[in-house]
């Protein structure tokens, strides 16, 4: 999960820790989230995630639509991308 936590004013934020996060922790599944802290970071992070070579991930953008162009535009290798 990649969380912009000013996103929508902070919805975001909100709709994560009240909902999603107990929701994941219930689910005993594993999981890890990234915060953004500035603008470009979400494609930092993306980036790293889908290193050529490294196993695919799974990415949930939870922020509007300049996180998820972030996160697009980071993509290294769509094949990571599960």
């Amino acid at each position: 999960f990649i969380l912009n936590p000013n996103a929508r004013t902070g919805k975001g934020q909100k709709i994560w820790k009240d909902k999603l996060l107990p929701a994941l922790r219930a689910s005993r599944r594993p999981w890890k989230v990234f915060y953004t802290h500035f603008p470009g970071h979400c494609t930092q992070i993306v980036e790293q995630l889908t290193r050529p070579g490294g196993s695919p991930v799974t990415i949930v953008i939870l922020g509007g639509d300049g996180t998820l162009n972030e996160a697009v535009n980071g993509i290294k290798d769509f094949s990571q991308i599960g």
